[in-house]
């Protein structure tokens, strides 16, 4: 007997990127994201992966996220910087940020089903997982593998850069996309439409054009099986605001980093100074704050290359099972009026177009 339309609402917000020496991301922020996804009356809340750099030493964001104080239902991918072994400082810290500790850190559900052949975590060694909810099917996949191309063996990327000569450094592998296959599966037989999150856009690359094509060939087989059964995809990783793309009857969503909205690397010219500030807390060993100053974005490893907003950017995604999409993003400002400048580098300007402080709102129908 059908129970008639059912809906999820959910929070996700991409590339928090905690890394104390780096980036000004702060609690504040991240708490400001939790706060939006209560007063919105969000089920759950989503991290899409490079949310913190070093898991061991920053229990003040981690625990925070996982046991926040708003006892939300909080769910997370791997990036290609969460499993990093050293702080950018003055001198490398090792970190002992393993599979087998970091990956409990993902999400605060204990009745996730991860990709191991029991379906529980296990040593940590698979980080990807799926559960189900209010008549949909959550997946959240791991989207930082690579392969040798000597062996053909699929290892997963302990850092942003795959073990040398490895090609493909960021994509699913066959044991992965065949238990993908298998889940998907099973959801189209019970009737539960899919909402697929990934770090690294694993379905397409910049161009909505496959960039793992297997994917799309799973998607296309599985909604053979039952039209609309894989509804909607959503990635992080590119730091920018690409307007969601409905293609062969599946929306994809690239959403924005959360406070670091732009990067540009060597390209980028000095723009902040010394009376650039933001409130910086220290914390101790367990997470407890111990100082606040002001620091100014130019101490920052990374605070000449990016451009920062001043509110951290989330969206809200509702999705009923009659197979309607609506997208609450978000708008803000540049923090202290610093905007981008337009690189001449055709690649950038390419991609400039989608360089904003926000995150694009929209409302659409999968047929299902």
């Amino acid at each position: 007997m059908s129970v008639g339309k059912q809906t999820v609402k959910f929070s996700v917000f991409a590339d928090f990127h905690y890394m104390k020496q780096c980036y000004p991301v702060t609690q504040a922020h991240l708490d400001a994201v939790l706060r939006r996804a209560v007063d919105e009356k969000a089920d759950f809340v989503v991290q899409l992966g490079d949310f913190c750099n070093d898991f061991i030493a920053s229990p003040e964001i981690t625990k925070y996220y996982t046991d926040n104080p708003y006892k939300l239902p909080a769910y997370g991918v791997y990036g290609d910087h969460d499993l990093e072994y050293v702080e950018h400082s003055g001198k490398s810290l090792p970190r002992d940020n393993t599979m087998a500790r970091v990956t409990p850190y993902l999400n605060s559900d204990k009745d996730v089903i991860w990709g191991t052949e029991d379906g529980t975590i296990g040593d940590g060694s698979i980080g990807y997982y799926y559960f189900d909810k209010g008549g949909f099917r959550f997946i959240a996949v791991d989207s930082q593998y690579s392969q040798n191309p000597e062996t053909g063996e699929w290892v997963k990327n302990i850092t942003y850069h795959p073990p040398q000569g490895n090609k493909f450094g960021d994509r699913l592998g066959t044991k992965q996309l065949a238990w993908l296959e298998t889940v998907l599966t099973d959801a189209a037989h019970k009737d539960l439409p899919c909402i697929i999150f990934a770090h690294s856009p694993a379905w397409h690359g910049y161009a909505v054009a496959d960039k793992e094509p297997e994917v799309t060939a799973i998607f296309n087989r599985v909604n053979a099986i039952r039209k609309g059964t894989v509804m909607m995809c959503l990635n992080g990783h590119l730091h920018t605001n690409r307007a969601m793309k409905l293609l062969d009857n599946v929306l994809y969503m690239d959403v924005n980093a959360t406070i670091n909205a732009w990067w540009m690397g060597s390209k980028a010219k000095p723009h902040y100074g010394p009376e650039h500030t933001y409130e910086y807390t220290e914390y101790d060993a367990e997470g407890n704050p111990i100082g606040t100053r002001e620091r100014p974005y130019i101490e920052l490893w990374q605070g000449q290359n990016t451009w920062f907003v001043k509110d951290p950017l989330s969206a809200i995604v509702t999705v009923d099972t009659d197979g309607n999409v609506t997208v609450q993003g978000m708008e803000t400002e540049w923090v202290y009026d610093i905007a981008p400048e337009l690189p001449e580098d055709a690649y950038f300007a390419k991609e400039f177009v989608h360089c904003a402080p926000c995150i694009s709102s929209g409302e659409y129908k999968i047929e299902r």
